[in-house]
């Protein structure tokens, strides 16, 4: 008898230090979760976050690949055209350059074949910012480091929440200074691409500036996401070149 007590004592021991790890797991994953729901991040909403981030990155790639593709073929940068359905030759992306049987047209299946996004109200569940429902095609803006200070041929598409914004620059390498998208003011002017360039772009209409916000963004970058907050404090555009020039 003697000798079975300490192997009981040590049985209870075993027990007593499983029961107090366990405790402390649920103790940490119960402070995780609260923390969480304070902060408003839940793993669905991290979820859809990323998912939104892969969506844009490859809506503006696949753009990026259908310009090139239409420029391998023989289209000139002054004959494409982005305009949209039902393609009836009026509209801000009108392009009179553009070939009539529309095999410049980067969104009819003669040309590129691209399926246009219009009017977003949601990307993956995260909000687009009202005016920018449907992505910008403009050659008003350039970027240093990028072309040859010529008008770059540039896709802008806005949106609400900064977490989104931030997600776009971990995955593209931009900085976010004290963990937040860098903040840009300056022109608000958007030309819609209608078959010519600004060149030289004005000094002023440079993106990877930041004019008047954060210095902390490398010039160079063909992608990034921006806090345009002296538009709105709650806009947050991403911009990506699609035709380096």
């Amino acid at each position: 008898m003697t000798l079975c007590r300490p192997f009981r004592h040590t049985q209870n021991g075993n027990v007593l230090f499983l029961i107090l790890i366990a405790v402390a797991l649920f103790a940490a994953l119960s402070f995780a979760i609260s923390s969480s729901l304070r902060s408003g991040d839940t793993n669905a909403s991290v979820e859809q976050r990323s998912a939104a981030a892969s969506q844009i990155l490859q809506y503006a790639s696949g753009l990026r690949s259908t310009i090139q593709r239409l420029i391998l073929s023989g289209c000139t940068e002054q004959q494409l055209s982005f305009e949209g359905p039902p393609f009836s030759g009026s509209g801000a992306y009108f392009n009179p350059n553009s070939p009539a049987n529309f095999s410049c047209h980067i969104f009819h299946n003669n040309g590129g074949g691209q399926s246009p996004w219009f009017y977003q109200t949601q990307i993956q569940g995260q909000n687009v910012f009202g005016s920018y429902r449907s992505p910008l095609y403009n050659v008003t803006w350039g970027v240093s480091r990028i072309g040859n200070n010529r008008g770059d041929l540039t896709m802008i598409l806005g949106m609400t929440d900064g977490n989104l914004c931030r997600e776009l620059n971990q995955r593209l390498g931009v900085n976010n200074p004290s963990g937040q998208p860098p903040h840009r003011n300056g022109s608000h002017i958007h030309t819609p691409f209608a078959g010519s360039f600004s060149d030289p772009y004005p000094s002023f209409f440079e993106w990877s500036s930041v004019s008047g916000g954060d210095t902390t963004l490398d010039p160079g970058h063909m992608e990034a996401c921006m806090n345009y907050f002296d538009r709105d404090a709650n806009l947050y555009v991403f911009y990506a070149v699609l035709l380096p020039r």
